[in-house]
């Protein structure tokens, strides 16, 4: 099927409205019949598409100063592509220093709220699908300019742009495709635009649909699924007549999509897969497959060597194919064809009892794969407790069987060992931690896993192992890289901080380095602060002051969090009364103890970082009569804690007892403090109802009254 000049200009034109500028002689070389045409009408075309965003501003607005932040969460660092609703950017996820991708709608569509609305709802429309060949969302959110939401970073490009090398690998493209649309629409959700410009494939050829902007629920009411936008070129014709959009309406997208992919890259499309793809683009709904479902297995079986559905094979086909597929098998046939009909017969119907025990197989593998992908991402994106742990624990051996058989990327079984060592980790399981990260290392090993897996060690109370392993990490080869040069100076830090030595002046000059070439990056301005920290004669009041900062701008980050609680803790102990700058970050460091126990009670680092600070901060306040409130609600804070940890918490014993035992004491200090200051109170009170006739001799006689210690 060869596009008319109409449709290859509507697809010049989609082009355009990605934000994406074809070279026009390229263009047009892929359309040899309209070579001529479109050299003289695109430039036209482009230059329009330039006025009209001239006078829309739209591009200008989304010229940002990079990189730039999205509240706490998000750094944008480059842009990646420009449309007509905005454009998309490669971001960090600053709380899990994760790479993204950030779409941001436009300020001028932002302001308008049913242009907000429609991206939010894409948004949410796509977090709600969890399949392998669909991007991930992860987050959404909006600020008074602009709305934006995460996702997946995807390292590849899209199925236009990559080069095809036959019809077998546009079939296992359109196989990938074709799976996650009948996911979609089995959760009542229609694509809406799916076009070659909208599908991803990354680095391992996985392919992945992006862009639910025209997305429609099937189960609302028909004014609710009236088709409007789209791309026209891969329009169905009921779309165009009457605005009806089925998932029937996608299915015809896709296989004009993989025609026209045919096309541009001369492929000729063998008999059977040219039929299936005619039968997905027939004229009349009625006429195309059932559902999406039956697609995938006709597409499976060309792809096994087997007859489709759609084209009916006579039986010398079917043998033929047989014998494509099982060569040594066919040679054996025939030398013993003419004495052993019967094994002839036995042997085709054992192989028809194989082939659909193998995809009833494969169809379980690929459910419980995307079940139990699902699993982890879920527990992985909320708080950490020890019961995750245990269950991904559990699950880990089973979802290692599972990628080993469908031969997926081993990054796929790094990540999950990732969420099992973070969870881990979090919940104080250190052992748990430790065994993840050391997998993880070795199936996908990275200067920040090491990092990670000496951590551990040192949370676990193992100095050597942690000491060995950050030294590792200072010999393990750098890229060059931003990230690399991170890890390696978290790593320095690390090592000065157990050795108790001062950082050399070269680790102080990278750091600085690396703060001028980003001078907005939270980890590295952590470092550089922790480093400053350990300097001979440094300004400590000042730099306890940017780690409070710091950690109210990424409450997501805890460890910002603890290091500031121990840095004023340290500072309340000793004996110089606090300035007035400091009183304020007090109060602020307050709130960051409250806000760490409430979103990780289940941090044996946390609740210890905030019970040494609420013990530190009560004796503050209990040596000054002007801070006796404050006293009283450090005491209740004590209290909280208490309550979090007998309660609440899912710690191991050997983890939970000792801070238990630590939270104990100071509280009964703090009740012998209280009745010592009754008890003086009632005396000065008697001795002031005494007649003063008496003089100060009866006062002597008053007995001074101590309570008893608690046991």
């Amino acid at each position: 099927m060869h596009p008319t000049l109409e449709e290859i200009i509507e697809t010049f034109c989609a082009e355009l409205r990605r934000g994406v500028t074809p070279d026009i002689t390229a263009f047009a070389k892929r359309y040899p019949a309209h070579e001529a045409e479109l050299l003289r009408l695109l430039p036209t075309l482009l230059t329009m598409d330039t006025f009209a965003q001239e006078e829309t501003g739209l591009p200008q607005e989304m010229e940002l100063p990079l990189p730039m932040m999205l509240g706490s969460e998000f750094r944008l660092e480059r842009e990646l592509g420009q449309g007509g609703m905005g454009a998309v950017f490669d971001a960090v996820q600053v709380s899990l220093e994760r790479r993204c991708a950030v779409k941001l709608l436009s300020r001028h569509l932002a302001a308008e709220t049913r242009h907000r609305e429609a991206f939010i709802r894409e948004a949410r429309v796509m977090a709600s699908l969890h399949h392998p060949n669909i991007v991930k969302v992860f987050s959404a959110g909006e600020t008074t300019e602009y709305a934006y939401y995460a996702m997946e970073f995807i390292r590849g490009k899209t199925l236009d742009l990559c080069s095809l090398s036959g019809p077998m690998q546009l079939a296992d493209y359109a196989l990938q495709t074709a799976q996650a649309l009948a996911y979609a629409h089995q959760c009542g959700v229609t694509h809406g635009d799916i076009k070659p410009a909208n599908l991803l494939v990354d680095d391992s050829r996985r392919l992945l649909i992006s862009d639910f902007g025209l997305a429609r629920l099937i189960d609302k009411p028909d004014t609710e699924t009236l088709y409007s936008g789209g791309t026209r070129a891969y329009m169905a014709p009921e779309c165009c007549e009457n605005q009806a959009f089925t998932p029937l309406s996608d299915q015809y997208a896709f296989g004009t999509t993989f025609q026209t992919l045919a096309h541009q890259h001369h492929i000729s499309l063998p008999p059977d897969l040219e039929a299936i793809f005619a039968v997905c683009t027939a004229s009349q709904p009625t006429q195309r497959y059932h559902d999406l479902n039956d697609v995938i297995t006709d597409l499976r079986h060309f792809l096994a060597g087997e007859p489709v559905s759609v084209r009916p094979a006579s039986r010398w086909r079917k043998a033929r194919l047989w014998s494509r597929r099982h060569p040594m098998a066919t040679a054996s046939a025939i030398l013993i064809a003419i004495g052993l009909p019967l094994f002839t017969t036995l042997l085709a119907y054992s192989h028809q009892q194989t082939r659909q025990a193998l995809t009833i197989a494969e169809q379980n593998l690929s459910v419980a794969d995307t079940a139990l992908a699902c699993t982890f991402e879920h527990i992985g994106r909320n708080d950490p407790s020890r019961e995750a742990a245990i269950l991904l624990e559990v699950l880990m051996p089973y979802y290692q069987d599972i990628l080993h058989r469908r031969h997926a990327p081993s990054e796929r079984l790094a990540e999950a060992e990732s969420v099992i060592a973070t969870v881990a980790l979090r919940t104080g399981d250190y052992p748990t931690a430790i065994s993840a990260f050391k997998r993880q290392n070795e199936v996908a090993p990275t200067l920040k896993t090491s990092n990670q897996l000496a951590e551990a060690f040192l949370l676990s109370g193992n100095q050597d192992e942690a000491r060995a392993q950050y030294q590792a990490t200072l010999t393990h080869p750098s890229n060059g890289s931003f990230e690399d040069s991170l890890e390696h100076l978290r790593a320095q830090n690390a090592l000065d901080a157990l050795l108790q030595t001062p950082p050399t002046q070269a680790t102080l000059d990278a750091l600085t380095a690396l703060l001028h070439e980003q001078p907005t990056h939270a980890e590295a301005q952590y470092l550089s602060l922790t480093a400053q920290r350990l300097t001979p004669n440094a300004d400590i009041h000042t730099l306890n002051q940017a780690l409070v900062t710091l950690a109210e701008q990424n409450p997501l980050v805890p460890h910002y969090g603890i290091t500031a609680l121990r840095a004023m803790t340290t500072r309340l102990e000793s004996s110089t009364p606090l300035t007035k700058n400091e009183e304020t970050h007090l109060n602020s460091t307050r709130k960051i103890a409250q806000r760490l126990l409430g979103q990780w009670p289940d941090d044996p680092q946390i609740l210890l970082a905030t019970v040494q600070f609420a013990v530190a901060d009560r004796k503050h306040a209990r040596h000054d009569p002007r801070l006796a409130m404050q006293a009283n609600r450090a005491a209740e804070r004590l209290s909280g804690a208490l309550e979090v940890l007998f309660f609440g918490s899912s710690l191991p014993e050997d983890t939970r007892d000792p801070l238990f035992q630590t939270l104990f004491a100071s509280l009964l200090e703090s009740r012998y403090q209280r009745e010592r200051s009754q008890a003086a109170r009632f005396r000065r009170h008697i001795n002031e109802q005494l007649p003063t006739s008496r003089g100060p001799r009866q006062r002597r006689f008053m007995p001074r009254l101590t309570p008893t210690k608690t046991p």
